[in-house]
């Protein structure tokens, strides 16, 4: 957290800088961006779970201990107001904020940074949004630790090719006939 901030609880997630994010997202494979307000930061983990639905909603899942293996990495030059996730196949915006409105608003406002990006998508806000509107599936992330978390996955395969995000979507097998949609 940014020193004026003091001491802080590992409970409630905090835009800032992360803390105790119940985002089932978050497995092999997946990446995490922080925001870094300091020299120097540290890191911490735990809260692991074995299984959780989205939106915790009573203060636990199926708890159990972590064993990961991490590695971090500066990004230079980028100045994240909130956490970020990528996932094999989806970028992730997070809001999180003590109503659950106000976080959804956050989330959709990152998303909407995240495409107007040139080194992303370069899409223009209007475009941001319509394609927000038909791709990307909001969810709650928590309810619970004082800060209710809201997510927003959109499709990295919907990138244009030469983002440095884009992904091909998955390989699906055919039963006797194909589609394509592409926006």
């Amino acid at each position: 957290p940014p020193p004026a901030f003091g001491v802080v609880s590992t409970v409630p997630p905090r835009p800032e800088f992360g803390g105790n994010m119940d985002l089932k997202l978050l497995t092999t494979g997946a990446s995490l961006q922080l925001p870094v307000n300091v020299a120097g930061a540290l890191f911490s983990a735990g809260d692991g779970h074995a299984v959780q639905g989205d939106g915790e909603v009573c203060t636990t899942a199926v708890e159990t201990g972590l064993l990961a293996k991490l590695r971090f990495t500066i990004l230079p030059g980028k100045r994240l107001k909130s956490p970020r996730a990528l996932t094999p196949t989806h970028i992730v915006s997070i809001g999180l904020s003590e109503n659950l409105d106000e976080a959804q608003k956050l989330a959709m406002k990152d998303l909407l940074n995240w495409l107007n990006d040139a080194d992303v998508a370069g899409y223009s806000t209007s475009e941001s949004y319509r394609l927000a509107s038909v791709a990307a599936d909001m969810a709650v992330t928590q309810v619970v630790n004082q800060v209710k978390g809201v997510h927003l996955s959109f499709p990295r395969s919907l990138l244009p090719r030469e983002s440095s995000l884009y992904a091909a979507p998955p390989d699906r097998k055919s039963r006797g006939g194909s589609t394509r949609t592409e926006l």
